[in-house]
C-alpha cells in the first residue's frame, strides 16, 4: 500500500516540475573582475546591480553588461563575450553579466546588424542557421541584409539598403 501511494505521490509532481521548467530562464552569472571592453553603447548611474539588469533589458540593443562597483555605474554593451572574447579584459573594479532573457540575437534587426556572418554564428554560439541578417562590415559601414549559410555562416549574397 505505501509503494502505491509513494508512486502515485511522486508521479503527480512530473507535470508540475514540467511546468515550472518550461518557465525557468538561464541563470544571470557575473564574470567577477572581468568587463568587455569597446562595446559600450549607454551607460548611466545606478543604485545597485539590480537596476543595471533592469536597465539591461529595457535596452533593445543591449547584450550584456559591466558594472562598475566604484561609482555605481552601469555600461550597457551591444555585443556579448563570446562574439569577441578578445574585447573581455581583467577590470577588477566590477564585473560583466550576459544578457539571457529576451536577448535580441545580432544581426536579426536593422539596430543590432553584425559584422560578419562569422560574428553572428559566434555570438550565437554556433546555433545560427541559415538566414537573411542585418550586417555593417567594419571597412564599408554599410548596413546591408545579407544571406549567411549556417554550415560556415558565409556571405551568400548582399542586398544593400
Amino acid at each position: 500500500m505505501f509503494s502505491v501511494l509513494y508512486i502515485f505521490y511522486f508521479s503527480s509532481l512530473i507535470p508540475l516540475c514540467m511546468a515550472i521548467s518550461l518557465q525557468c530562464e538561464p541563470a544571470e552569472q557575473s564574470e567577477g573582475g572581468k568587463a568587455l571592453k569597446g562595446h559600450i553603447s549607454k551607460s548611466k548611474r545606478v543604485q545597485d546591480p539590480y537596476e543595471c539588469l533592469m536597465f539591461c533589458y529595457s535596452e533593445l540593443t543591449c547584450q550584456s553588461y559591466n558594472y562598475v562597483k566604484t561609482g555605481k555605474l552601469c555600461e550597457l554593451n551591444n555585443r556579448i563575450k563570446e562574439a569577441r572574447p578578445e574585447d573581455l579584459v581583467r577590470d577588477e573594479t566590477g564585473f560583466y553579466v550576459r544578457r539571457w532573457k529576451n536577448r535580441v540575437s545580432l544581426g536579426s534587426a536593422p539596430e543590432m546588424p553584425a559584422e560578419s556572418c562569422g560574428e553572428i554564428k559566434a555570438s550565437e554560439q554556433g546555433m545560427a542557421v541559415s538566414g537573411r541578417y542585418w550586417l555593417e562590415p567594419q571597412e564599408t559601414k554599410k548596413k546591408s541584409r545579407t544571406f549567411c549559410l549556417d554550415h560556415k555562416m558565409q556571405v551568400c549574397m548582399e542586398f544593400f539598403i
